[in-house]
């Protein structure tokens, strides 16, 4: 599952840490306004 995350502020960055553990998930995008 390809995800994208929109804001990398506190939530975030705790966000793409769990989903760094997960090997079916992978983080293609970070939006920062």
């Amino acid at each position: 599952m390809r995800i994208g995350i929109n804001g990398f502020g506190r939530m975030g960055r705790l966000v793409c840490r769990v989903l760094e553990d997960m090997p079916c998930v992978d983080v293609v995008a970070i939006n920062e306004i």
